[in-house]
């Protein structure tokens, strides 16, 4: 197989994946970071508010900047790493 040809089935099985299992992830970390929004907008208690809101908006940020990384950076990654060197 020609290198070119290598790197375009690499870069197929990338997009093929991507969008096999980027619902199912999606949905996962959509659900996870819905459990935890009670926890940014509680606002009767002023105390866990503060301590709440510590946990939730950082936890609900890294998930999504996983997701991100995940459906973007992640099969570019795996299709430079597939590739064969001539």
């Amino acid at each position: 197989m020609k290198p070119t040809a290598f790197l375009k089935f690499s870069l197929t099985a990338g997009v093929v994946g991507t969008r096999q299992i980027a619902l199912a992830v999606t949905l996962a970390t959509l659900t996870t970071v819905v459990v935890f929004m009670p926890l940014i907008f509680m606002t009767e208690n002023r105390t866990l508010r503060v301590v709440f809101s510590n946990i939730g908006v950082p936890l609900s940020v890294s998930l999504l900047a996983s997701l991100f990384i995940a459906i973007v950076f992640l099969p570019v990654i795996a299709a430079r790493l597939m590739r064969k060197e001539p």
